[in-house]
């Protein structure tokens, strides 16, 4: 690597640190899950306890509706890991299966809650 190239690298981007893991893609677990996956999945990115992400959606959700909004958008948003599409692409292109729907209810009452308080 002569140093014509190295300079352009630094100044493009950092190069990594020594010893440190590259972060896991953002997908929604299928071992980490209570309703869709999508806590387990940010515990995972985050390499963080799920129930952290938890317990902070349950505040958003109890005191307002946005923690509900959140996570139905992040359930049709985030595909599942192993999966390349997720549930609001199947959604967009006709394939309505119960995850979907149940990703749009959660919404949905997110959004009720939020917009009555």
């Amino acid at each position: 690597m002569t140093s014509s190239t190295r300079s352009q690298h630094t100044q493009h981007e950092a190069p990594p640190a020594a010893g440190a893991a590259p972060a896991a893609p953002l997908r929604r677990s299928h071992t980490s899950r209570v309703v869709g996956g999508v806590c387990g999945g940010l515990g995972r990115h985050f390499d963080m306890d799920p129930v952290i992400f938890r317990i902070v959606l349950s505040v958003l959700a109890v005191t307002g509706g946005i923690g509900l909004v959140f996570y139905g958008f992040a359930w049709l948003a985030i595909p599942l890991a192993g999966e390349e599409e997720s549930e609001g692409r199947r959604l967009l292109t006709g394939r309505v299966s119960g995850a979907s729907l149940a990703a749009i209810l959660m919404a949905l009452v997110g959004c009720g809650i939020f917009l009555s308080m």
